[in-house]
C-alpha cells in the first residue's frame, strides 16, 4: 500500500459519524489500527481488498469511501475586469472570438442568481495582463459555454431555456 496523491477518502468522517474508533473499525474490517490511520491521514492507499472490506464494514459502497482527484489543465485567460484582489479568486471562462477570457466572480457577482460555479481559479499573480487560470472543470464542457451581453431582464429566461 503505497500513497497516491489523486486518492481522496472520507473514511474518517463516516466512521466518525457511525461512532467507531479506528480500533474498532480495523478489528472489525480484519486490519491493523495503523491502516486505519494511515488510509484517513492519505498516507497509505489501501488494496482493493482493504478497500472493499472497509465499505462492507461501514456499509456503503467503495466509491462512497474514495475516489480520484482529477487535476486539470492550467491555461492563459484575458482578464475581462481588474483582478486585483488578493488570495484566491474563482473566475468564470468564456470562449470570445479564438480566446479564454475570465471574470472574476467577487462582490456581487460572487453569487449570481444563477449561481454559476467556478470555471477556474486564479495562479499567477494579481493585475497581469495575461491571467495564468487552473481549470476546475473539463475544457470540453467549458467549450460549450454562451455569452450573452444585454440589459434586457428577459435573457435570463431566454439563457434558461438555452440551457435545457
Amino acid at each position: 500500500m503505497k500513497q497516491d496523491k489523486n486518492l481522496s477518502n472520507n473514511l474518517k468522517q463516516i466512521r466518525l459519524r457511525l461512532g467507531m474508533s479506528q480500533q474498532d473499525l480495523a478489528a472489525i474490517a480484519g486490519v491493523s489500527r495503523q491502516t486505519i490511520g494511515g488510509v484517513e491521514s492519505g498516507q497509505i492507499s489501501p488494496s482493493t481488498t482493504v478497500a472493499l472490506r472497509l465499505a462492507k464494514t461501514l456499509g456503503c459502497q467503495v466509491e462512497d469511501l474514495f475516489w480520484l482527484e482529477q487535476e486539470f489543465a492550467e491555461i492563459e485567460a484575458i482578464p475581462a475586469q481588474n483582478t486585483s484582489i488578493g488570495g484566491s479568486v474563482r473566475l468564470s471562462l468564456a470562449r470570445v472570438d479564438g480566446q479564454w477570457v475570465a471574470h472574476p466572480l467577487t462582490g456581487s457577482n460572487a453569487f449570481r442568481l444563477e449561481m454559476i460555479p467556478a470555471d477556474a481559479e486564479r495562479v499567477n499573480a494579481r493585475n497581469a495582463p495575461i491571467l495564468r487560470v487552473k481549470l476546475l472543470d473539463d475544457p470540453e464542457v467549458l467549450h460549450h459555454t454562451v455569452v450573452m451581453s444585454g440589459c434586457i431582464p428577459a435573457l435570463s429566461v431566454w439563457a434558461r431555456a438555452a440551457e435545457r
